[in-house]
């Protein structure tokens, strides 16, 4: 019997990212990383959710222009939706801001920990 297999969607375009400044802590010793991206976006539409691609991340906060939004995750479809509070409108741009964690993979682990302690200095 065949396997299901998972119907790939693609993202609203009422958003479109034009910039992504991210940055990412590893913490070897507790196998996970903390992570912070800044997506300047360009509105398209008007529009009162903005959905994003997610993978095994666990989000913390999510501000657009600045204010905390409530969001969701879709595990089941990668997904994570902003909740905007006040609508954005289409022709403009605006400002994402995410902090999130997420594990480490075990595949290639020692190879990421050994190469981090002898060449990469954190704050």
């Amino acid at each position: 019997m065949p396997s299901e297999c998972k119907v790939f969607n693609r993202l609203p375009r009422c958003v479109r990212p034009k910039h992504y400044n991210l940055r990412l802590k590893p913490d070897l010793e507790e196998a996970i990383f903390r992570g912070w991206i800044e997506i300047s976006v360009d509105v398209i539409d008007d529009t009162d959710v903005v959905k994003m691609n997610s993978v095994d991340l666990e989000f913390e906060h999510v501000k657009v222009n600045g204010k905390e939004e409530k969001f969701e995750l879709d595990n089941d479809n990668q997904t994570m939706t902003i909740k905007l509070t006040n609508a954005l409108s289409g022709g403009n741009s605006a400002d994402i801001l995410c902090t999130f964690t997420g594990k480490l993979q075990e595949k290639g682990q020692e190879s990421l920990s050994r190469d981090f302690k002898s060449s990469v200095f954190l704050p």
